[in-house]
C-alpha cells in the first residue's frame, strides 16, 4: 500500500512531466499544471469508484488516508520537497492574464 502510495506521489509526476513535455511538447503552463494536479493525494472519489465498479473499498480507502498522509508529510513539513503543488496552482491561476 505505501509502494503504491510513494509510486503515485513520486513517479507520477515525473512520468507525467516526461509525456506532457518531452512526448507531446505542450506549452509550459500545461506542463506545470498536469504535473502538479499528479503530484496531489489521491481523490477521495476513489472510494466511492470502487464501490461503483465492485472493487475492493477497504482497500481503496487505505490508499486514499496513505497517500493523504504521505503528501502531507512530503509537502507541509518540508522535510521531503518544499511546495505545495495546490498552492502553485492556485497562485499560477489566479496570476493568468486572459486577453
Amino acid at each position: 500500500l505505501f509502494i503504491v502510495a510513494f509510486i503515485q506521489l513520486v513517479f507520477a509526476p515525473i512520468i507525467t512531466f516526461l509525456v506532457t513535455k518531452l512526448l507531446f511538447n505542450f506549452p509550459d503552463e500545461v506542463v506545470l499544471i498536469c504535473t502538479l494536479i499528479q503530484a496531489l493525494p489521491t481523490a477521495t472519489s476513489l472510494g466511492l469508484f470502487a464501490e461503483k465498479y465492485g472493487g475492493d473499498t477497504a482497500e481503496s480507502s487505505q490508499l486514499v488516508v496513505v497517500s493523504t498522509i504521505m503528501y502531507n508529510y512530503a509537502y507541509r513539513n518540508d522535510s521531503i520537497v518544499c511546495c505545495d503543488p495546490a498552492l502553485h496552482i492556485e497562485t499560477y491561476i489566479n496570476n493568468l492574464q486572459f486577453a
